[in-house]
């Protein structure tokens, strides 16, 4: 065997070994993500006239699990102070029950009061825990 040969022999088995591990990085990472759970919040703006918001609180908070995963143990902050529903957070409160959970692709809207005299809080952020760990998160910017 040559010196040509010996280099190409060993070309050929770095790269099928360097085939090999990619193959197994991605299919680890494939099944990680199976495994968890993304929540999105996004703010919605009803007009006051409509029939949804009777109740004059034209915003809702929108949460949506983008993942394949189930998100469980939800929890919502407001500018990093927990909420919780029926309680104001400066100028604002969630008037409808936060869910515990939400199933892969479920969507849940929460209802949003603005009060006048408090602070405005500036980020929102939801929490939750899924089946690849605990304490993931995802924040919303808020801007009225």
């Amino acid at each position: 065997m040559n010196m040509f040969e010996l280099v190409a022999a060993f070309m050929t088995a770095a790269a099928t070994t360097i085939t090999a591990v990619l193959t197994a990085l991605r299919y680890r990472h494939e099944r990680a993500l199976e495994r968890r759970a993304f929540v999105q919040a996004k703010l919605v703006e009803y007009p006051e006239v409509s029939g949804l918001s009777r109740r004059g609180d034209p915003y809702r908070i929108e949460l949506h699990n983008a993942r394949q995963a189930k998100a469980e143990n939800i929890r919502l902050l407001l500018d990093g102070e927990k909420v919780k529903a029926r309680q104001a957070v400066g100028s604002m409160k969630i008037t409808s029950l936060i869910p515990h959970a939400l199933e892969p692709g479920q969507t849940a809207q929460l209802r949003l009061a603005l009060d006048l005299g408090g602070p405005q809080p500036t980020k929102f952020t939801v929490a939750w825990d899924d089946p690849a760990g605990r304490h993931h998160s995802s924040s919303l910017d808020l801007s009225f």
